[in-house]
């Protein structure tokens, strides 16, 4: 049935029916109207639909008003829109029936309709231009959340993420749609840390600012972040929900943590690390190792300059080294200086210098080296060369002279006469030339080149067996003092020369302590690390047996302690010391593989250490040879002598005679050759020079000798030190040593050793080493 509405003056309603009924309305049915009117609106719903769409939409408008643009419950924009799409509608199906199908409309009913959606409409326009902003800073929101580096979350009250920034990608490997739903402590790395976050805010006031979180990527690595968050809660203090900005800051805890790292290595570092403000020049970190050795706390430090730690005439001009680097002419500068400590002294320095731009201001880094140690290897290194050079030296001198004193040696021999009111002339020129060997022995000691006879001995039996003879050259103001170490101390030293060596550097304390005082002698096994191997002068790490002797006399200046162990270099008067004392020992500890260290402070005494290695092979046995014991040799012996000396060729020719010994002499090897031959198996000993006119050498003589005649004994003489020629020739092992100059009985005591054997054995398998004969040892 439809039901179309006449015009009202004729107060009737036409029902659409096959069978039209006309009701009439007049005044007889006014009771009906709101019936009537009711009864249209429901029979045509369409105005009645348009005007609840407009309220529908003003309504949701203005709920959406009032929620804020970041928040992620959509259903109400969708709802907004949903409104607004049916109010759309209800227009279109409206005008549709008034111009289509020719509806006819109440006027009293339809100017209700449109008078209430009317006034929706005038009370939806205020909020009008609110919902425009709204929607202009919903997308301002979501542009700023989407281009932010930090990222920046909500989540509600069970820890679920509402809503969270796209940059949620690089710190999780999520975007915020696969994030939105999840708890927020299914990323942390200890997922107990959330709840921790959440007291922390109330403890804290509900904010909180610079707490460290530890999350997890979705490739397993940890990730640092910043968080700055606060709580939320509704308006009776109950907590709705957490919302907050972190930032990645695992590069930051990285590069600090390397920095961290840098710190402790600079601090730790062996060299002295600075650095100074390039505005101020003050310093503002200064390194453990520079702090020790300047003697300055930190505090002391961070006032000061590099300028006042020099000595004041030694003052750098730091302006113009330092403007050359901040301008760029120079990336590093080098140079030496001179740095004074807190208690005022002063060492040598190098120091590297650059220019950096940090984050927070221009400085200048710098790395001071101590030269000390280096001087000190320096000066070890050119006292070595002055050894070598000197060695060199000596033995050239040695040679010849020795040859001199050779024959004057024996010339005096002979000369001896038996008057004995002129004896006192012949012990005096004796005594002269027995001083002049001394003093070439000496010069070769100091080089390195004198005659040991090493054997293995124990140091503390040697002190022990010395220690009467160094009691009577103390006086009896001195007080000696023994500390020596209980175990057996081993070392492969010349025997002599050791105890030559310890009563000198007694003597040099006694000397030192003029007023009488306190001496100490020590011994001690100890081992040296490479580290300190290396300061001591061509030493290898290892065991080393140390001897201390120690006094508390006047000391020595640092420019005496630096010569002391130069020859010739004295402080005593020169009747009283030659300055070869120190150097020779000096010498024959190095000799010996060990070394001389020497501590001395003026007014406080000497501490002089003496280093041997330490041996493992078993004591040697003490065996003494006596001339006595030896069988007197036949005339009928017959012994070669190769000298290219003329004059040493003769004496020794007639010393050999005087003997009581048949002898043949021969300038070079071809004559020697041509001797043997003609007497051969005759000649039972050869002595022979080392060195031979025209490049020829004894050994190389010796050797072809030999291949001529089995079972010949050889002693070889030279006016150098069997050290001195090392490995130059091939000295058979049976031979014996004679250095010049020797006397008759030396050379005695030398021929009845060889001679006393059966000429049938072959001397080179029943000689053990190789002996040798030097002049008597020197006190």
């Amino acid at each position: 049935m439809t039901v179309s509405l006449t015009n009202q003056s004729t107060n009737q309603i036409r029902l659409g029916t096959p069978d039209a009924i006309v009701l009439d309305t007049t005044a007889p049915q006014k009771d009906n109207y709101m019936f009537e009117v009711f009864s249209e609106i429901f029979a045509n719903p369409a105005p009645t639909m348009l005007s609840l769409s407009i309220i529908l939409f003003v309504a949701n408008a203005t709920i959406t008003v009032y929620i804020s643009p970041l928040s992620n419950v959509k259903r109400h924009w969708y709802l907004l829109t949903a409104s607004y799409l049916g109010l759309a509608i209800s227009a279109i199906v409206t005008l549709q029936q008034h111009l289509l199908e020719g509806v006819t409309l109440n006027l009293a009913a339809e100017v209700a309709r449109f008078a209430a959606g009317l006034m929706a409409l005038l009370a939806f326009l205020p909020f009008r231009k609110v919902l425009m902003l709204r929607s202009s800073m919903a997308k301002a929101y979501e542009h700023l959340l989407n281009s932010m580096r930090d990222t920046y979350y909500r989540a509600n009250a069970a820890g679920e993420v509402e809503l969270i920034s796209a940059s949620s990608v690089n710190i999780v490997g999520l975007s915020p749609v696969e994030m939105v739903g999840r708890r927020v402590a299914d990323f942390y790395e200890k997922p107990e840390e959330y709840l921790k976050l959440i007291q922390a805010l109330a403890d804290n006031g509900d904010i909180i600012e610079g707490h460290l979180t530890w999350v997890l990527h979705e490739n397993g690595q940890r990730v640092a972040l910043e968080n700055n968050a606060r709580l939320l809660r509704d308006n009776k203090g109950n907590i709705t929900g957490i919302e907050g900005v972190v930032r990645d800051i695992t590069e930051r805890i990285k590069t600090e943590s390397q920095n961290a790292e840098m710190g402790r290595i600079v601090e730790a570092s062996v060299n002295e690390i600075f650095v100074f403000d390039a505005q101020t020049r003050k310093f503002v970190m200064v390194n453990e190792s520079a702090r020790l050795n300047l003697g300055y706390t930190l505090p002391e430090l961070l006032g000061m300059t590099i300028t006042a730690l020099m000595p004041e005439n030694a003052v750098l001009d730091m302006d113009s080294i330092l403007n050359s680097l901040a301008s760029g002419e120079e990336t590093v500068v080098h140079f030496d200086c001179l740095m004074r400590r807190k208690d005022g002294t002063e060492y040598p320095a190098e120091v590297s210098l650059q220019y950096s731009r940090t984050q927070l201001r221009p400085v200048f880094f710098g790395i001071l080296y101590d030269l000390t140690a280096r001087r000190k290897v320096e000066e070890e290194l050119g006292r070595s060369r002055r050894i070598h050079s000197l060695g060199q030296l000596t033995g050239g001198v040695a040679h010849d002279f020795n040859n001199m004193l050779q024959a004057l040696q024996m010339n005096l021999e002979k000369l001896k006469p038996d008057d004995k009111n002129k004896l006192t002339w012949y012990f005096s020129a004796e005594r002269t030339i027995e001083r002049s060997a001394q003093l070439t022995q000496r010069l070769l000691a100091f080089a390195r080149r004198q005659t040991l006879l090493p054997k293995v001995v124990d140091v503390n039996l040697i002190v022990q067996e010395l220690a009467p003879l160094l009691a009577l050259t103390l006086s009896e103001a001195v007080r000696i003092e023994y500390d020596l170490q209980t175990v057996e101390l081993r070392a492969e030293v010349d025997q002599s020369q050791i105890e030559n060596a310890l009563l000198n550097l007694v003597i040099n304390a006694r000397d030192a302590m003029p007023d009488g005082g306190k001496l100490y002698i020590g011994t001690r096994q100890i081992q040296l690390s490479a580290r300190q191997a290396f300061r001591m002068d061509e030493l290898s790490a290892g065991d080393y047996v140390e001897i201390c002797i120690t006094d508390n006399g006047t000391g020595m200046t640092p420019a005496v302690l630096l010569n002391a162990i130069e020859p010739f270099y004295t402080t005593k008067p020169t009747i009283d010391g030659t300055g070869l004392g120190l150097s020779m020992v000096y010498g024959f500890a190095k000799q010996s593989g060990g070394h001389l260290s020497i501590q001395s402070e003026l007014s406080q005494g000497t501490n002089v250490k003496l280093y041997f290695p330490v041996s493992e092979k078993p004591l040697s046995l003490l065996t003494v040879f006596s001339s006595s014991d030896s069988v007197l040799p036949m005339q009928s012996e017959l012994v070669l002598l190769i000298e290219d000396d003329p004059l040493i060729r003769e004496l020794t020719f007639g010393t050999l005679e005087n003997l009581g010994y048949q002898a043949l002499a021969a300038r070079n090897g071809n004559e020697a050759i041509r001797l043997i031959t003609a007497y051969k198996d005759k000649v039972r000993l050869v002595i022979s020079d080392v060195l031979l006119a025209e490049g020829e050498t004894g050994p190389d003589v010796v050797e072809q000798i030999m291949a001529l005649q089995d079972g010949i004994g050889t002693i070889f003489i030279s006016g150098h030190t069997r050290e001195y020629w090392g490995d130059k020739h091939r000295f058979p092992e049976q031979a014996l040593f004679l250095h010049k100059p020797f006397k008759q009985q030396q050379l005695k005591v030398a021929i009845e050793q060889l001679l006393r054997r059966p000429a049938a054995t072959d001397p080179r398998k029943t000689q053990p080493s190789l002996q040798e004969y030097p002049p008597p040892p020197t006190r």
